[in-house]
């Protein structure tokens, strides 16, 4: 599975899941304002949706995107390369379209259209965390 070649086709897993280094995937669960992940949860890798991009931002040698995937409104995703290298990539399917990114002290801050912030502290996609309005 080559996750570079999906987004580069403008295609991603329908799937609440993160793609770490364009090959290790994890499916995860929303429980509050926490992302639990979970080997359990099933990503079906046939079952795409297509992906819309929002934003692009170029920082510090980065560009982080996000937008939104095509298959329900309330589905969104956001990434982030370095040097055309995927480093890592989210979609919820619960989240809303993600519509910005700030980088605050090292976080990176995906806004979402209902409000939601979507927070990578110090680059580590696995300590992801939600702040809501």
């Amino acid at each position: 599975m080559d996750v570079k070649k999906l987004i580069d086709q403008e295609e991603f897993f329908y799937a609440d899941c993160i793609a770490i280094n364009s090959c290790e995937l994890i499916g995860f669960e929303i429980n509050g304002n926490k992302i639990e992940f979970n080997n359990k949860v099933i990503v079906d890798t046939s079952d795409l949706t297509y992906i819309f991009k929002n934003f692009s931002v170029d920082i510090a040698g980065s560009t982080y995107a996000g937008g939104e995937g095509a298959s329900h409104g309330s589905c969104g995703f956001f990434y982030k390369k370095t040097d055309g290298y995927l480093d890592w990539i989210l979609i919820s399917t619960e989240s809303n379209p993600f519509v910005r990114v700030e980088i605050i002290d090292n976080d990176a801050r995906f806004s979402t259209s209902s409000g939601a912030t979507w927070i990578i502290p110090n680059n580590n996609i696995q300590a992801v965390y939600i702040e809501t309005n």
